[in-house]
């Protein structure tokens, strides 16, 4: 009987795995397929509308073309103004904001003021082909989850048995904070924690990984602008927050 019992536990924590994986792989999917943009169509559409295009490159292995971003424009400004992006705008605005780690909605301005671009261009990817992070980690398929931060990319990702899951951006320490290069067990998980050192400050969805350092929702302005924890988006670390237990290990790395 007690083994029965043993049994049926462990199949049960075994197609919740195969289910965690399964639906990580459809959503990627989903949010990735069909985002393909024409170079040439791109190039000429950024002509007719007044941007200024500086140069086209590379980036783990996802070419892009790069713009000057106007004063007073943000992310989805340039998605609306571009027909090729805004035939498909929520997945274009939300492609091109990941790719440069900056929230689409947060426009470039003269004043130093908060929620505002801190980079003067922007990459526009021209496709979904490229790899942040390998699909399967062979040292990490011991690990139901494991979290990856990886400061030289901005990126987050998330593993489950070794496959890669989720990836999201982030905007890890400034220069004068950065974040430690640590392996960690998240230590506590709040919904709504705020910060005891820096002015009360809110830190949605976190989960505090070693000593005063924390994974966070909060503001993503292109660059590392954090005291040393590691910011996401607001959704993408509630997204996190419910994927992920107390005593889920990971490291941050400078590349991994």
């Amino acid at each position: 009987m007690k083994w029965e019992v043993l049994r049926m536990k462990w199949r049960k924590v075994l197609v919740l795995s195969l289910a965690f994986v399964l639906i990580g792989w459809f959503f990627n999917i989903y949010c990735l397929a069909g985002y393909k943009l024409d170079k040439g169509r791109l190039m000429r559409e950024l002509t007719q509308a007044g941007y200024r295009v500086i140069g086209e490159g590379e980036r783990d292995g996802t070419p892009y073309v790069e713009i000057i971003l106007p004063i007073g424009k943000a992310i989805f400004n340039v998605c609306r103004d571009i027909p090729c992006l805004n035939a498909d705008f929520f997945k274009s605005r939300d492609s091109v904001g990941r790719f440069n780690k900056l929230n689409p909605f947060y426009p470039r301005i003269k004043e130093n003021k908060p929620f505002q671009a801190l980079i003067s261009s922007i990459k526009i990817p021209l496709n979904s082909d490229g790899q942040v992070f390998p699909e399967f980690e062979e040292k990490l398929a011991g690990f139901e989850r494991y979290i990856v931060v990886d400061l030289g990319r901005e990126y987050l990702a998330l593993y489950s048995s070794g496959r890669l899951f989720k990836y999201f951006p982030i905007s890890p320490g400034a220069i004068k904070r950065r974040t430690p290069i640590v392996k960690f067990r998240v230590l506590k998980k709040e919904k709504g924690h705020y910060s005891r050192k820096y002015n009360n400050a809110w830190m949605p969805w976190s989960l505090q990984i070693y000593g005063d350092y924390f994974i966070h929702g909060g503001v993503l302005p292109g660059v590392p602008d954090s005291h040393g924890c590691v910011r996401l988006l607001t959704e993408d670390a509630k997204e996190l927050f419910q994927l992920v237990e107390v005593g889920t290990p990971g490291e941050v790395t400078r590349y991994f």
